[in-house]
This record gives structure tokens, sequence and C-alpha cells, in this order.
């Protein structure tokens, strides 16, 4: 929309802020955008939440932010949980024909070393390794003795089943709270 990020989290908007934010919205196909947050729940409670969004038109993908807060008391140990949440969500994805997109955590380890994230980056990695369909990772990478940033933002897509993986150089734009690919404008 290029309106601020500031302004957007004060709510400070005009009724032309309000009609480009409506029309923004619209291109990007988030005329039905439904956010809720229900902190650290079941497996079963995201695909319920799943299922009524997309069966009443309120939903056409679902981001789950993040995927270590999904627990499942019926399963023993930290990685069947996550293989098992995994799994589940994949199913209830392709059984809704929904795309899903799960935010999860980094293991410090890489960070710590100051390298790009590779397959193995994320915490749980070996499941969501098995059972993503893409892996992709925003990267900026970081002087270790200083924390200051030493190049330039990336996409790095790390694994896709049906395209090719790689790498595109982004541009932060702190005003509109968003990256851009480099050379594209914010438009």
């Amino acid at each position: 929309s290029g309106i601020g990020i500031s302004r957007l989290r004060s709510s400070d908007l005009d009724k032309k802020d309000e009609a480009v934010m409506i029309e923004t919205a619209s291109k990007l196909g988030l005329d039905r955008l439904f956010i809720e947050y229900v902190g650290s729940c079941k497996t079963s409670e995201v695909i319920n939440k799943m299922v009524s969004l997309v069966a009443t038109g309120k939903s056409d993908i679902v981001f789950v932010d993040y995927l270590q807060q999904i627990h499942d008391a019926d399963v023993r140990g930290r990685h069947p949980e996550i293989s098992n949440a995994l799994g589940k969500m994949k199913r209830a994805a392709a059984d809704l024909n929904v795309p899903i997109v799960v935010v999860t955590q980094l293991s410090r380890e890489g960070l710590r070393e100051g390298r790009a994230p590779d397959l193995g980056a994320a915490k749980e990695s070996g499941d969501i390794e098995n059972q993503a369909e893409v892996v992709a990772y925003i990267h900026q990478p970081k002087k270790l003795d200083t924390g200051q940033r030493s190049g330039p933002t990336k996409l790095l897509i790390r694994k896709s089943k049906n395209a090719a993986i790689g790498e595109a150089i982004l541009r932060w734009d702190p005003k509109t709270f968003s990256l851009i690919e480099e050379g594209a404008t914010n438009a």
C-alpha cells in the first residue's frame, strides 16, 4: 500500500488511506484476510479452524505462526509430535485444496556461525524437510562481532518439489515494513 507501518499501527488513516488499503488488499487477494491469535494449541484445533475458514469462504491460504506452538498430548516426544502435526496439516491442506504456510523457529547453531541457513537450519528440521513442499528462509547476514549487517537480505529457497531452488536479493523498506525484490518498486 505504501502506507508507513507507524501509521498502520496507530490506525491514523484518513479516507484516502483506507481506500488505498482496500485496493491493495484486493489486488493481493487479501480481501478475505482473517487473523486469529490462539497461542499454544493442539493440531486438531488448527485443522478445525482451517476447515471452518475455508468452508465458509473466509480463507484461500492458511498461515501458522509458528510450528513450535503446536502441541498434542496424545503424542509422546517432540519430534513425533512435530512430524504428526506437519503430516496432519499437510493432509488437511491437500483435502481442502488450500496452501498452508508454516513458520518455524531456526536452530541457534547455524545462526551462531553466521552462515546462511541451509535445509537443516530449522528446529526439528528432519521432520520439516520430509514433510514440506517448499522450504524458504529470509536471511540478513550480520557480522558476528558487531551484529551489523554485512550483506544484502536474501530470500533463500532451499527445497522445492515443483520449482527451482535458488536465491533472490531483497531490499528492506522500513517505512512500509516490507521486503521488496531488488529492482522492483513498491507501488
